[in-house]
């Protein structure tokens, strides 16, 4: 009888783990530090990274996400770590992680071509003064179940083009 509590306890809370890694997204052992400032006012983030377009001739890329979206890590992650796709960000682009966590920034999300019904992550290109270029959902980007290097870089480079 006490084996068959114990078990039954056991299969409770693998259960419950195994759950709350599913709910997550996060693959076992996946890193997921913070990387959207919860606190940061979105205008205020996109009017200095302006600033600094206009100064080195850029465009302004704005990530909308959330810290909890592991699409918004895995997208993160694959902007630093593609040669093409961050040769491409650092020499033409200012790069903006603008936080939409439960209606953050929202003035922001409706203002440069994202409603509230787009998925995140979703990025917007704005030009030096501030006009938008461009805007998508990441599922633009997605080839069978991973993002292409390709699809971003075409995507960056029609921005440039505009």
């Amino acid at each position: 009888m006490k084996t068959k509590l114990l078990l039954f306890i056991w299969a409770i809370c693998l259960g419950a783990s195994m759950w709350m890694l599913f709910d997550s997204g996060q693959a076992e052992g996946e890193e997921r530090k913070p990387i959207y400032d919860e606190s940061a006012v979105g205008s205020k983030q996109i009017a200095e990274a302006l600033l600094i377009a206009k100064r080195d001739n850029k465009l302004v890329l704005l990530q909308f996400g959330a810290n909890r979206c592991i699409w918004c890590h895995r997208l993160h992650r694959f902007f630093e770590t593609d040669k093409a796709v961050r040769r491409e960000l650092r020499s033409d682009f200012v790069v903006v992680l603008v936080d939409v966590k439960d209606g953050h920034n929202g003035s922001v999300v409706g203002l440069y071509g994202q409603d509230a019904h787009s998925g995140i992550p979703a990025i917007a290109v704005l030009s030096s003064d501030g006009k938008p270029i461009a805007s998508t959902d990441s599922e633009a980007f997605f080839e069978n179940d991973h993002y292409s290097s390709k699809k971003i870089v075409k995507f960056l480079d029609s921005c440039i083009r505009n």
